[in-house]
């Protein structure tokens, strides 16, 4: 190619033909050699190009990046005088300046394709061209690992779409079988009552006892897919509208187990009601479930402020309205290592004989404060028990 680089873009010369790069000021060989290392290892290089005399200055990463290493002919230089960015320039004088960003696609002088990123400025002088400076970055692995994450991204996307609606179709699937079993496993019961030995009635009660959990588990696994399969409208929800209702929804529990619960007055917020709803009904519940032996279920509901901490800590978005609301019991607790697995579904601390459940409930809390662009993380007080703390925006940005 008689030195030049061949380009998909551009087919100029980074110089006119026939003119050379000339350097205006000399370094020692050992700043040379240290300048031409970090840049090649930094995949950059700068230039600068004077429009009166056409020549120019090209740093030795610039010639490494075009796929020229042992000598250096001009490079195409098209794209420095192009304009395919034209930002306003700021006048001072009769002197304007205009300062862009470029990328182009190029074929090396070794045959390789690339993606540069030019940032410069070019100075105008009468609006003539007089000088263009700047910083050419090869930024080819950086694109290509974009994209890379962009497919892996929308893949993800895609499984997990995927798997909601299998999860919604099996458990929908499940639900009638589940529900035949254990009515006709408790007709069944009911009719041979006094008829069949008191180890075969042990049996059907145990049948009927399995379908009832099965029922119970479909139920939530269900729950849990619609969250991400419908959609819910946010509207303004006064939380102690809701926490009434639940209160109300929770009275015979309240009533057998003689749990106490008060609460502070809760912020008024735009949420899905249902959804706020059973994000109270699953921590309160559980709070009274996950009592001590020998004691009665205190329960305390509070609200503040957050802290600069919980926007660093929860990627909370700066200046945005949140209320942050404290559900604290005086339960048997959790060990601190789990306070991250108890929100994972189907993940038990406890037997199901000592403490019956799905599994599926405080991960349906997180999936419900996660749609709300909220957090929620729980802590143990040792010989006090849980706090469940919930991070809410009072308003849903779109």
């Amino acid at each position: 190619m008689d030195g030049q680089v061949e380009n998909e873009n551009w087919m100029a010369n980074i110089l006119p033909d026939g003119v050379k790069s000339s350097v205006t000021h000399k370094q020692s060989p050992e700043l040379n050699s240290i300048t031409a290392d970090v840049e090649r290892i930094l995949q950059f290089g700068t230039f600068e190009y004077n429009a009166h005399n056409k020549k120019a200055i090209y740093s030795n990463g610039i010639y490494h990046m075009f796929g020229y290493n042992d000598n250096k002919p001009s490079i195409i230089h098209d794209i420095f005088l192009s304009n395919h960015l034209s930002h306003a320039r700021n006048m001072h004088a009769d002197i304007a300046i205009e300062e862009y960003i470029e990328e182009h696609d190029i074929i090396t002088a070794d045959n390789f394709k690339k993606r540069i990123q030019i940032t410069g400025k070019r100075y105008f002088k009468n609006n003539m061209l007089s000088k263009n400076v700047g910083i050419i970055r090869d930024i080819t692995r950086e694109r290509e690992q974009q994209e890379a994450m962009g497919n892996a991204i929308s893949e993800l996307q895609r499984s997990n779409k995927e798997l909601e609606n299998f999860a919604y179709v099996a458990s929908h699937d499940l639900l009638e079988p589940v529900r035949k079993i254990s009515t006709f496993s408790t007709r069944l019961s009911e009719k041979l009552s006094g008829v069949i030995s008191d180890a075969d009635m042990m049996f059907l009660e145990r049948i009927s006892s399995s379908a009832d959990n099965m029922r119970m588990l479909v139920d939530n696994l269900l729950e849990y897919s619609r969250l991400a399969t419908e959609k819910h409208i946010h509207a303004d929800t006064n939380l102690n509208f809701i926490f009434r209702q639940v209160i109300q929804d929770l009275e015979l529990t309240i009533a057998e187990t003689g749990a106490h619960i008060v609460g502070d007055k809760l912020p008024l917020i735009q949420s899905s009601s249902t959804q706020m709803r059973q994000l109270f009904t699953n921590i309160i519940s559980n709070a009274i479930k996950f009592r001590k032996p020998d004691a009665v279920a205190q329960i305390y509901i509070t609200t503040s402020a957050i802290t600069p901490e919980d926007i660093d800590r929860y990627n909370l978005t700066m200046h945005v309205p949140y209320h942050k609301i404290e559900i604290m019991d005086n339960g048997i607790g959790f060990d601190d290592e789990y306070a991250e697995r108890i929100f994972q579904i189907f993940q038990r601390l406890h037997g199901k004989s000592d403490y019956p459940g799905s599994g599926i409930g405080l991960a349906i809390c997180r999936k419900i404060v996660e749609q709300h662009k909220g957090a929620i993380y729980a802590r143990n007080v040792p010989d006090q028990g849980a706090i469940f703390t919930i991070i809410l925006p009072e308003k849903q940005l779109v």
